[in-house]
C-alpha cells in the first residue's frame, strides 16, 4: 500500500520519458571512461553475482540474475561496477 501511496504522490512531478523519446529537444552523447575497479569492489561484483545465482532467490526472476547482462543489472538496479558510464 505503501509504495502506491508514494507513487501517486509523486505523479504530478514525476513522468519517466525514453531516451529515443527526447532525442530531438535533448542532445545524447554518451560518455564513456575506462574504470578498472579495485580490489574491494571487484570483490563486491562476485559476491552480488554469486547472491544472485542462488536457487532460492524469490526477489528476482531467474532471467534477471545476472550482473554480466547490462539488460538485467539496469533491471535490477545494480550497476556492474567493470561498465561504468558516467
Amino acid at each position: 500500500m505503501a509504495f502506491q501511496t508514494l507513487k501517486a504522490r509523486l505523479k504530478p512531478v514525476c513522468h519517466r520519458t525514453l531516451r529515443r523519446q527526447v532525442t530531438a529537444y535533448i542532445p545524447y552523447t554518451p560518455l564513456v571512461e575506462e574504470f578498472t575497479p579495485e580490489e574491494s569492489e571487484d570483490r563486491l561484483y562476485h559476491l552480488v553475482s554469486e547472491y544472485l545465482q542462488q536457487d532460492n532467490l524469490q526477489a528476482l526472476p531467474a532471467s534477471q540474475r545476472s550482473l554480466d547482462d547490462a539488460g538485467a543489472a539496469q533491471a535490477t538496479g545494480f550497476i556492474d561496477l567493470r561498465h561504468c558510464r558516467r
